[in-house]
């Protein structure tokens, strides 16, 4: 028997007349802090929902990147996050993508590396872009899609200051064992 469908608002969405399943692993957009190598801010684009992370693999903002743009080595770059866990209430479908009227972006289909796994819910108002990855599985943390295709769990003990790094396409950040 399939789950309850969760969404931001804690009930099932509708497309086409039809109840729809979630998506539980969203592009992840890239880190939102400091970078711990540099001491500069990550790269954003201001929203209403958080900002929006730019030296990810993946997000609204971003314009093709490509394999070869993935300065700090593919298999330590976040591609995709799991975002499964009972307490995050932002569940979406997976049919909604992106948005952008010039002034609100919609980024559903991505989320930032701002927060600890599995550590900040959606609040109702402005930090949905930042809602944490996470799932239920046994030992707090989640998998992640790598951007050279390998799949890792990376356990919600993990330093941010690390997560961040691996959030980042770019950034120069030195990584050791995670």
């Amino acid at each position: 028997m399939a789950k309850e469908l969760y969404t931001q608002y804690g009930s099932g969405e509708w497309s086409g007349g039809q109840k729809t399943y979630t998506t539980h692993y969203y592009g992840v957009a890239g880190p939102i802090g400091t970078n711990p190598t540099t001491n500069t801010a990550y790269a954003t684009l201001t929203t209403n929902q958080g900002n929006e992370a730019t030296q990810g693999m993946l997000g609204m903002g971003l314009d093709g990147v490509r394999l070869n743009q993935c300065k700090d080595g593919s298999s330590n770059t976040l591609l995709l996050g799991e975002m499964s866990w009972n307490d995050a209430n932002y569940y979406r479908i997976w049919t909604r993508g992106t948005f952008s009227d010039g002034q609100d972006r919609d980024t559903t289909c991505c989320r930032n590396v701002a927060n600890t796994i599995k550590s900040t819910p959606y609040d109702g108002s402005a930090n949905a872009n930042n809602t944490s990855f996470g799932s239920e599985h046994t030992g707090r943390g989640a998998n992640f899609c790598m951007a050279d295709g390998s799949v890792r769990w990376i356990g919600a003990d993990i330093s941010l200051g690390t997560y961040l790094s691996i959030a980042s396409r770019n950034g120069g950040e030195p990584v050791g064992d995670f």
